[in-house]
């Protein structure tokens, strides 16, 4: 992870390598062309972590607000007593009607519910303290097989989350929600969201 002191060390970096390109153009020797080399690629692949970085967290912002939006459907019992063509009654009307919508562009709803794609649980539990809130991701294996949509009653307790896989763009930094999925390495955004169903 990179540090408070980011934007300074990016600073610093660029003026070494813009006052290495300068001497690279006046320069005849050989050191101003090795040098140039040594620090052009350290420099680039620190700004595609930051960018990748902005990117992981503005998309797992959008996710959790978007999975909160959602998830007032079950709280208040609107997604439960729902009908006709507006009813949501499973995993993929959910999906569909609940939670993409809500969703920006930035994360897609193509083949949402499947694995490698964006999944929600929506689960029924005992207890707060029981919620067991994480990804499920075990020896860097994604595993949602047990993931369903048992919405609860008046009164019960929920536990809502959603998993979705972004491509890594850098790969010399893993973190423990770093998978391959379909060949790809991918960074595993984990969202939830625990309550108690209000009286419907």
């Amino acid at each position: 992870m990179i540090g408070i002191g980011a934007p300074a060390q990016i600073i610093l970096v660029y003026s070494r390598l813009r006052a290495l390109l300068r001497r690279l153009r006046t320069e005849r020797g050989g050191h101003a062309a090795v040098e140039f080399g040594m620090v052009v690629l350290p420099f680039f692949a620190i700004i595609f972590a930051v960018l990748e970085i902005a990117f992981l967290f503005m998309t797992g912002q959008a996710l959790d607000t978007s999975l909160d939006e959602a998830a007032r459907l079950l709280l208040t019992g609107q997604a439960q007593t729902s009908s006709g063509s507006g009813a949501i009654n499973s995993m993929s009307t959910f999906l569909n009607l609940a939670l993409c919508p809500k969703l920006p562009a930035i994360i897609s709803c193509t083949n949402a519910g499947t694995l490698g794609y964006l999944q929600v649980n929506v689960a029924q539990i005992t207890s707060f303290t029981n919620a067991n809130l994480g990804a499920p991701i075990s020896n860097g294996v994604l595993d949602t097989s047990s993931w369903g949509y048992t919405p609860c009653t008046s009164g019960q307790i929920m536990k809502v989350e959603a998993v979705y896989p972004v491509a890594a763009l850098t790969s010399f930094w893993t973190s423990a929600n770093t998978v391959t999925l379909n060949g790809i390495k991918q960074r595993v955004l984990y969202s939830s969201t625990v309550f108690r169903c209000e009286p419907f």
